[in-house]
């Protein structure tokens, strides 16, 4: 596996492990075992690109919060998967990547989700102080 630079657009960083996700689920045997985990490690690996590009049109603060906390969700579930496919398929150079990375995604979720809402709770109480 090629060495991944780092990217900080998470638009960007997400459709990367999404289309790292599918090349890794490629490898998988093909039986049952192969074809359920893959399928689950498909939907929840590419599920955090696509809500966060919901997240980003979002119109509102708490729709927002919502979406990303789904990112953050999902992006557990992926772990989830990644961790069982590493013990039911052995370890690889992409599935060390992928965990990595996913782990990283979810730290970045959580500090979004916290700034988020303080910036809302900042918010909510400068619009409360009385006007001078």
């Amino acid at each position: 596996m090629e060495k991944m630079e780092p990217i900080f657009d998470l638009h960007r960083r997400t459709l990367r492990f999404a289309t790292q996700i599918v090349k890794y689920v490629r490898t998988f045997p093909r039986d049952v075992a192969g074809f359920e985990i893959g399928g689950q490690l498909i939907r929840a690996g590419t599920s955090p690109g696509a809500n966060y590009e919901e997240a980003d049109a979002c119109s509102g603060t708490k729709e927002f919060i919502y979406k990303i906390r789904t990112c953050l969700k999902e992006s557990q579930e992926t772990r989830y998967w990644l961790t069982l496919s590493k013990s039911a398929f052995g370890e690889s150079e992409l599935n060390t990547w992928l965990l990595n990375e996913v782990d990283e995604l979810i730290r970045i979720f959580n500090s979004i989700i916290a700034k988020t809402i303080k910036r809302r709770k900042s918010q909510d109480q400068s619009s409360n102080k009385p006007q001078a």
